[in-house]
């Protein structure tokens, strides 16, 4: 199980553009998903895989079915068996993780991870996995079953199974079947191993382009707006930044991080007066907050008001002594008091 979700957390990732699944972690037959929507250290959902088994055995019990007699055919059609069943079970954890990860969107947060056309293909791709594994594939099973122990049975006592070969020294030389069912396990393996060893560092571009489309689809949830903002904050798009801000604000007026954030992005274009407003915003609603404090006495000292700064500055330093330790701070607040005494 532990292989199987590396490679269904590498499929997904192939899957989803942009991906939204940061994880897939297993533990016994659960597997546990992870993302950045929900937090990355945070469990988003989980799926119990225990019936998972049944596909692998499935699959190769049909192919040992097969009423043949050859050792090499039967390694040949083993190994496609085997084959077989590792992309039906992948595919079929990719689907289910996904559907879960919807299901619990949907529920706990209220929000849509996939679009309409996506959902559907999810909806049906599941739908055609049920109907295979659970009802064609075991019906195939018992058919071909039945039918190999008839023909064995309806075979005569005597009847020859195929030429006799005249004795004589014999060559032992390895067949090529059993040479490519052994290399095929050998490099199957070193994948799977690769596959469990490795896992890629989280890509900030895909993390932005992943709040952006789950702010497109969920116009009305507000923390894909504030990360997409903080990712463009970043990147130093400020302008699409303060948008995305305004955005978030719109959906929830009452969001203190966005107008926290918001006040940032225009001290850091400069525009003090609209950045103190925004930080009077914030403290009307969350009144010890400290670095809103700071930042709106900073804008205060840029709009040339520096009692009113000095005010707030030194409540900041008041609810965070750590700000008091910022020199800049220390020597603005020192620097302002005898100004201000009078």
């Amino acid at each position: 199980m532990r292989l199987l979700a590396a490679a269904a957390e590498r499929a997904m990732r192939l899957v989803e553009r942009p991906p939204l699944v940061t994880s897939v972690v297993a533990h016994e037959n659960i597997l546990t998903i992870r993302s950045y929507v929900t937090g990355l250290t945070t469990a988003m959902a989980s799926w119990n895989g225990e019936n998972i088994h049944f596909f692998m055995v499935a699959t190769i019990a049909l192919s040992l079915a097969v009423p043949v007699r050859r050792m090499r055919t039967r390694l040949r059609l083993a190994c496609l068996a085997l084959i077989v069943g590792l992309v039906a079970t992948l595919l079929i954890c990719v689907v289910q993780l996904e559907t879960v990860a919807e299901t619990y969107a949907g529920h706990y947060i209220g929000i849509t991870l996939h679009t309409v056309g996506e959902k559907t293909l999810l909806k049906r791709t599941n739908e055609a996995l049920i109907t295979v594994g659970m009802l064609l594939l075991p019906a195939y099973l018992f058919l071909v079953s039945y039918l190999a122990m008839w023909a064995e049975s309806a075979r005569p006592a005597g009847a020859k199974t195929g030429a006799i070969t005249p004795p004589g020294p014999r060559r032992r030389t390895p067949s090529r079947t059993v040479m490519a069912c052994v290399g095929g396990g050998v490099m199957l393996a070193v994948v799977w191993t690769f596959l469990a060893a490795t896992r890629s560092e989280p890509d900030p571009r895909a993390y932005l382009a992943g709040w952006a489309k789950l702010a497109d689809l969920n116009p009305h949830f507000a923390p894909a707006h504030v990360n997409v903002g903080n990712a463009l904050e970043e990147e130093g798009r400020f302008d699409e930044a303060i948008r995305a801000y305004r955005r978030a604000l719109e959906s929830d007026p009452e969001g203190a991080t966005a107008r926290y954030n918001l006040g940032n992005v225009l001290m850091r274009k400069g525009l003090y007066a609209e950045a103190a407003q925004a930080y009077e915003m914030v403290l009307d609603r969350e009144s010890d907050n400290a670095p809103a404090h700071k930042n709106l006495g900073i804008a205060l000292l840029y709009l040339d008001r520096p009692c009113d700064a000095l005010t707030h500055l030194e409540r900041s330093a008041d609810l965070d002594p750590r700000i008091f330790g910022d020199d800049l701070v220390a020597g603005q607040i020192a620097s302002l008091r005898p100004q201000c005494s009078h």
